[in-house]
């Protein structure tokens, strides 16, 4: 009864322990909801332009769209940003593009700013909280 037991079977192979995650690409007949393909930028300077921006995040792939969020009140940059990816003829998939502007694209610096922080916002929920408390400080100080 050599080799019987859980992790050994009849053949060379042994048992797999856990079973493999399958991931599929969404597509138009997938459920829930599609993957991410903005990114939110904050820390920017309020100089910076959305040309700057486009330029430093086409390196991940294709941008589509950028959207400088600005004050109500005065009209001046909030040194927030949305990035969108569209799909590029490389990866094929702006969720990719967007995935490695969030591993690779913080704690860098665009013109004149501090380092950047990009990250996923799915709810909008980081962007509210940002804005919020930039429009207080423009307003009150």
């Amino acid at each position: 009864m050599l080799g019987y037991g859980k992790n050994t079977s009849r053949g060379r192979q042994t048992y797999r322990s856990t079973l493999l995650q399958i991931q599929y690409k969404f597509d138009e007949f997938s459920v829930g909801p599609a993957p991410l393909q903005t990114v939110l930028v904050s820390n920017l300077s309020p100089l910076t332009t959305e040309s700057q921006i486009m330029t430093y995040f086409s390196v991940y792939g294709q941008v589509e769209c950028v959207i400088i969020e600005k004050c109500p009140l005065t009209g001046g940059s909030l040194g927030l940003a949305r990035v969108t990816f569209g799909a590029d003829i490389a990866s094929g998939d702006g969720h990719m593009a967007a995935c490695r502007a969030v591993e690779k694209g913080s704690g860098r610096h665009i013109g004149g700013s501090s380092a950047i922080k990009v990250e996923f916002d799915p709810g909008g929920k980081n962007h509210k909280s940002h804005r919020n408390l930039i429009c207080y400080f423009y307003y009150y100080f």
